[in-house]
C-alpha cells in the first residue's frame, strides 16, 4: 500500500506500474489499485522478454503479459506498453518482441486473445506462425519447462573452457539437445519468409553450443581421471568449436547491421574475440600437456562449485557477461 505521506511527495505526474513476471492475476490487481489509489494517470508496462541473451522467452512473455493485460482490463487501464530491452549487450534479435505485439494490439482490439489467434496474426503480418516463432527460445531450451529468466544459452556461450563456473550443472546430453535444435532451427530459416536471418544465427549458435556446452565438463574429467584419449578428442572439439564460433560470429555480425546501428557491435566482437581467444589458449595447453611439453594443466585441477542463485540445480541463470567470463575480475 501506498501511505499518504507518499502520495502527498508524488508531483503531477503520471505512474508507470511495470512488472514483467507475474503470472497471477491477483499480483497485478493489487499493485494496480495501489497505484490507481495515488489519484494519478497510471499506465502499465509489460515486457517480452528479450534481454537475456541471444535468445528470447517468448512463451513466458505471452503468459505473463496475458495475465497483466487482463487485469489492466479489470482495472480500466487506458493506456498500456510492452518494454523490449537490450540488457548487457542487446545480443537478442529485436524482432522476437513481435508475438508480443502482436498479443497486445489483440487484446487492445478485441480484450482476449487464444493462441490459434495469435498464430493467424503472426502468420498473416510476419509470415511466420506462432509455433515458428518459439523455436527462437531453443537455444534456452534444455529443459521442459523454463523460468522466464532462465538462459543457459549466454552462459555456456560465454563461459571459460578451461574454468567453466557454470559447469557444476552441465549434462553431457546438452550436446545431442543443440544437435537437434540447431538442425530444427535451420530447417526454420529455410521457410521463414521475413526473418531467416535470426533463425540462421541462432541454429550456428546451437551448432556452436553442440560442442562448447560440455566441453569443459569433458576436459575436466577426461584430465582428472588420466584418460589421454578422450583428452584427445578434446582437444579435436576445441578445434571444431573455433570454426563454429568463426560461423556463429559470421551470422550474427549479419543480423546485427540489418537490424542495428554498427555502434554497439563492438561490445560483441570483444565478448566474441575474447572467447576465440581463450578456446585458442585451450587448445595450445591440451596439446602441450598431451605432448609433455607442459606436466599438468592447473585450471582443470580446480573443483568446480555450483552456484546457489537458484534452488534448483537444473537452472542456470547469469545474464552479465564480465560474470560468466572468467573466475577474475575483467
Amino acid at each position: 500500500q501506498i501511505g499518504d505521506d507518499v502520495k502527498s511527495l508524488i508531483p503531477d505526474v503520471d505512474l508507470v506500474y511495470w512488472d514483467y513476471y507475474h503470472y497471477d492475476q491477483k499480483a497485478y490487481d493489487y499493485r494496480l489499485k495501489a497505484t490507481l489509489s495515488t489519484g494519478r494517470e497510471t499506465i502499465f508496462a509489460g515486457g517480452a522478454i528479450s534481454w537475456i541473451g541471444f535468445a528470447p522467452n517468448i512463451s513466458e512473455s505471452l503468459k505473463i503479459s496475458m495475465s497483466g493485460l487482463k487485469s489492466c482490463l479489470r482495472n480500466n487501464i487506458k493506456n498500456v506498453m510492452v518494454t523490449s530491452w537490450g540488457d548487457n549487450g542487446n545480443e537478442c534479435s529485436i524482432y522476437s518482441s513481435l508475438p508480443s505485439l502482436a498479443l497486445y494490439s489483440t487484446m487492445d482490439y478485441q480484450g482476449e486473445c487464444s493462441n490459434k489467434v495469435l498464430s493467424d496474426i503472426l502468420s498473416a503480418v510476419t509470415g511466420d506462425n506462432l509455433k515458428m516463432w518459439k523455436r527462437m527460445e531453443l537455444p534456452n531450451k534444455l529443459r521442459e519447462k523454463l523460468e522466464a529468466y532462465e538462459n543457459p544459452s549466454k552462459a555456456l556461450l560465454y563461459q571459460d573452457p578451461l574454468n567453466g563456473i557454470y559447469d557444476a550443472k552441465v549434462k553431457e546430453e546438452y550436446a545431442k539437445t543443440y544437435q537437434k535444435s540447431a538442425k530444427l532451427l535451420k530447417n526454420t530459416a529455410k521457410t521463414s519468409k521475413k526473418f531467416s536471418h535470426v533463425y540462421k544465427t541462432l541454429s550456428s549458435l546451437c551448432s556452436l553450443l553442440e560442442i562448447k556446452s560440455t566441453i569443459g565438463l569433458r576436459l575436466r574429467n577426461s584430465y582428472q581421471t588420466h584418460n589421454l584419449e578422450n583428452l584427445l578428442e578434446c582437444l579435436k572439439d576445441l578445434k571444431k568449436a573455433v570454426k563454429r564460433l568463426e560461423t556463429f560470429m559470421n551470422d550474427f555480425y549479419t543480423q546485427w547491421m540489418k537490424e542495428n546501428k554498427p555502434q554497439g557491435f563492438d561490445v560483441i566482437d570483444g565478448r566474441l574475440g575474447y572467447l576465440n581467444n581463450r578456446l585458442l589458449t585451450s587448445i595450445r595447453m591440451v596439446d602441450d600437456y598431451l605432448n609433455k611439453r607442459i606436466d599438468s594443466i592447473p585450471e582443470l585441477e580446480e573443483k568446480i562449485i555450483a552456484d546457489t542463485n537458484d534452488n534448483d540445480d537444473s537452472i542456470i541463470n547469469a545474464n552479465c557477461w564480465a560474470l560468466i567470463a572468467s573466475v577474475n575480475a575483467i
